[in-house]
């Protein structure tokens, strides 16, 4: 679907692309924010209040027709991890898989970068397109593998790494459709 952030548990084989969604399960049910923040809060390990989110009225250059709404995540002095950002603080299992797709508007120079905490002996996780900005909505696309024991905890924190901080005066925003 239109879905801007969508994370799946994958099941069965693996298709084309390495992954099969013939059995996916969509765990986040309101992905372009028609009725709110679809379950999303602020990743900012920092905890001083310069990464905010708001639901506003969606960007001329969003890409989907269906939705009157974006979020718009704001940066305005230091946050960690780099200058913070989201998260649904997805808990994970032993062998779980997860697909991340998000559909964001980052500044050129900037790049989405993946966090998270345990999820089991012998996970792997990658991103299976770029996590590059361009100024533009782009697809951003996302893969865990928990590992088949150990610990497991939540996962799937997305931050902005880039340049420089914003500030007060002179915010950086990103935009998710």
């Amino acid at each position: 679907g239109n879905a801007w952030w969508a994370a799946y548990t994958v099941k069965g084989g693996e298709g084309k692309a390495g992954l099969n969604f013939s059995d996916a399960k969509l765990l986040y049910t309101d992905p372009t924010f028609q009725s709110g923040l679809n379950g999303i809060h602020v990743y900012n390990n920092a905890g001083n209040g310069t990464v905010t989110i708001t639901r506003e009225a969606k960007q001329a250059d969003a890409p989907f027709g269906d939705s009157a709404y974006n979020l718009r995540i704001s940066n305005t002095g230091a946050a960690a991890p780099y200058m913070g950002g989201f998260t649904f603080s997805t808990p994970t299992r032993a062998n779980a898989q997860f697909v991340v797709r998000i559909i964001a508007k980052l500044p050129v120079g900037y790049e989405l970068t993946w966090h998270s905490n345990l999820i089991g002996t012998g996970a792997e996780s990658k991103w299976l397109s770029s996590s590059a900005g361009t100024g533009r909505f782009e697809e951003y696309l996302y893969f865990v593998r928990c590992g088949s024991e150990g610990s497991f905890n939540s996962t799937n924190y997305f931050a902005l790494n880039g340049p420089a901080y914003g500030t007060p005066e002179a915010p950086i925003h990103w935009y998710l459709a």
